[in-house]
């Protein structure tokens, strides 16, 4: 299961409407998880149980440093003029693409299905 299917199951099941936002730090969070070294040597010596268990142990602690981190990173975006620079070059960048991706489906979509279209009424034109 994908980390938005888990959301989407989530929000199903208790209501919960979390975005795309909150999805990002969802993921942010389960890479933190995974990146802190007990809990990997804990995943990779004992059963999935085990390192559940573990994780719940240390989730509150794991989740203070992830937002630490981020105000660590929001402070450098106003203070780092490349940093703020950076970041801005990258929302223009994957904004636009994620905003017109779902338009440029729906035209190659439209596109591919006038071709076959034409394909079949050549096709059947043509004498066998």
């Amino acid at each position: 299961m994908t980390l938005a299917e888990l959301i989407e199951r989530i929000n199903d099941e208790y209501g919960t409407g979390l975005s795309t936002a909150d999805k990002i730090i969802a993921g942010q969070f389960a890479v933190a998880v995974a990146e802190d070294p007990q809990l990997a040597a804990v995943a990779l010596n004992n059963s999935r149980e085990v390192f559940e268990r573990e994780v719940d142990k240390d989730a509150d602690r794991i989740m203070i440093d992830q937002a630490a981190s981020n105000d660590a990173l929001l402070v450098r975006y106003f203070e780092d003029e490349r940093v703020n620079r950076l970041f801005k070059q990258v929302a223009k960048r994957q904004a636009y693409e994620m905003i017109r991706r779902p338009v440029r489906r729906e035209a190659q979509r439209r596109a591919t299905a006038e071709r076959a279209a034409e394909i079949r009424r050549t096709r059947g034109a043509s004498p066998e």
